[in-house]
């Protein structure tokens, strides 16, 4: 029998078409490097009869332990595995989540943290001041954590702020950050709903939904608090912008190097400071733990719309 001339190429076909097939209906997650397969939805086809949930388009992109998407079907976003150094600034809110990123940096491999903290600063404080710059000249930061609203997120129109907001990330000059939100203590949806139209659900981490032991002032979570809120940020950073290595840490884990610069109120229109209560587990705390603080001569900017708050957030 004369063999037809064509027969290998269709048996390597066939082969290839099982074994893609097999992959697709499968639930293994197939990963090369720091890259994980986008499977056809092959299986959700075939074995529910809801609609695939996830990209736009109708294709789905696994994201169970997967590193990261895209803004669009087909996209992924490769982990950044380099060691980051990063900076975490903000209101009062900021000391305690940076001690709980440092145990992350400390588990992943990462250099170190700088925490700056402006008690009862605002969006408008920061845009205002050089002290963004400052601190990336002086750390030379490789991601950015900002922290802020707490102070702000009761304004009846957050959409005055899109512009300073803009004027501050416009200071990082490039470099990759996320965005924080205020946890939950009053109506804060207007502000939250601003930032996340702004900056989208992949720079912009609401903390609202939350829910966060607090301190005695109701407002600041304490550590324990802080720790919750720092790990559901980090569940949240492979499907950030911008996603890099964020493993929780073991209990015993060896924190990273951080650093603590902390500024007292801004001055209010009427030139007199807030006296202000120190969030729960600040810096005077923790005397054992690596610190480089370095205090400020710089006379603090002048908020133009005073918020009436409770004191130090």
């Amino acid at each position: 029998m004369k063999r037809h001339p064509y027969i290998d190429l269709w048996l390597v076909l066939a082969v290839s078409l099982i074994v893609i097939a097999g992959i697709s209906i499968s639930d293994l997650h197939i990963q090369i490097g720091s890259y994980f397969v986008k499977k056809a939805p092959f299986r959700e086809s075939l074995l529910s009869d809801k609609s695939p949930q996830g990209a736009s388009g109708g294709s789905l992109l696994l994201t169970d332990g997967g590193p990261g998407q895209g803004d669009e079907a087909g996209e992924t976003v490769e982990v950044d595995q380099s060691p980051q150094t990063f900076l975490i600034f903000g209101d009062s809110m900021t000391p305690n989540l940076a001690r709980r990123l440092a145990d992350y940096a400390g588990h992943n491999g990462h250099t170190s943290v700088h925490s700056v903290n402006w008690d009862s600063s605002t969006s408008i404080t920061w845009a205002e001041s050089d002290k963004i710059e400052h601190f990336i000249e002086q750390y030379k930061p490789t991601f950015i954590i900002v922290c802020l609203g707490s102070n702000e997120s009761f304004l009846r129109n957050p959409s005055d702020r899109v512009e300073v907001i803009k004027r501050i990330i416009s200071k990082f000059n490039g470099l990759p950050f996320i965005w924080i939100g205020p946890p939950r203590f009053g109506q804060q949806d207007a502000y939250n709903d601003m930032l996340t139209e702004m900056l989208s659900d992949r720079y912009y981490f609401r903390s609202d939904g939350l829910e966060l032991e607090r301190g005695k002032d109701n407002i600041h979570p304490v550590q324990s608090g802080s720790n919750k809120w720092m790990d559901a940020v980090m569940e949240w950073i492979p499907r950030s912008a911008h996603p890099f290595l964020a493993e929780r840490p073991a209990a015993d884990v060896v924190r990273a190097k951080i650093t603590f610069d902390s500024f007292g109120p801004p001055r209010r229109d009427n030139g007199d400071e807030k006296n202000s209560e120190e969030s729960e587990g600040s810096e005077s705390s923790e005397s054992t733990e690596p610190t480089e603080s370095s205090e400020s001569t710089e006379t603090p900017v002048k908020t133009p719309e005073p918020i009436t708050l409770p004191d130090s957030i």
